[in-house]
């Protein structure tokens, strides 16, 4: 059994994060974790669940959340997946979630499809995730696509790229009209010298598309 504890304060505000994992077999193991933030996060989560490596590149997981914030309005329900490890620095993950989702025009039931690749080594990390979301209220019925890529690295010493993709668009399924868009692109580049520290240059990229 491993207990985790951290306390968090600063002009963004406070809050607490605990933690506990037991491993209940040499490839497998249940957590519990619990974080409440204040201030610009404002966060209260709690998710419980268990992962289990089935074999040398396999690992089936499942997890129940409770989700409270401005970020999500709120959500619960529980997830499943597989994570596969084909080689060394990638992982593709499956993964599927049923609960329910609470904003401002409403409760929705919620399904929610996902696949995630990830790779990285000592100089490289890109993460692709492709979601497919369908959301049901007693006055709407919504579909959902969101994309997340993220990538970050060095060129060289020198120099260092960060960048993010971002695109949601949602469908009605009874009228089949687009009910929102968005698209967000950030590019951030850092050179700092190796060989003296009197320059250093920092850009940043930044593109919005939100149709609401």
């Amino acid at each position: 059994l491993t207990l985790s504890g951290e306390a968090v304060t600063g002009d963004n505000g406070s809050g607490v994060r605990l933690g506990s994992r037991y491993a209940f077999e040499d490839r497998g193991e249940a957590y519990l974790n619990w974080t409440a933030l204040t201030g610009r996060e404002n966060e209260n989560s709690l998710a419980l669940g268990h992962r289990s490596q089935v074999a040398d590149r396999f690992t089936i997981f499942q997890e129940h959340r409770f989700d409270e914030g401005p970020g999500r309005s709120g959500q619960q329900g529980s997830s499943y997946g597989l994570i596969f490890q084909p080689s060394d620095g990638w992982t593709m993950e499956l993964d599927s979630f049923e609960g329910q989702s609470r904003r401002a025009a409403g409760t929705f039931d919620r399904t929610a499809h996902g696949l995630t690749v990830r790779y990285g080594d000592a100089t490289w990390t890109v993460v692709d995730r492709l979601e497919f979301r369908t959301d049901e209220s007693a006055t709407d019925s919504l579909r959902q696509w969101v994309t997340t890529h993220r990538l970050s690295g060095r060129v060289d010493d020198s120099l260092s790229i960060v960048g993010r993709f971002d695109m949601t668009l949602t469908e009605d399924r009874v009228s089949e009209a687009k009910r929102s868009e968005f698209a967000e692109i950030d590019l951030g580049l850092a050179w700092r010298p190796v060989d003296h520290d009197r320059w250093n240059v920092l850009a940043n990229y930044s593109y919005l598309h939100d149709l609401d």
